[in-house]
């Protein structure tokens, strides 16, 4: 699946589900 998709898009996909996973804990540890 991610040998498939280009690194361009697989940044673009991955990236923001990372960065709303750790908005997700920091707003939970406050």
């Amino acid at each position: 699946m991610l040998t498939k998709t280009p690194p361009e898009d697989i940044k673009q996909h991955i990236l923001p589900v990372v960065y709303n996973a750790l908005d997700a804990e920091s707003s939970q540890v406050q």
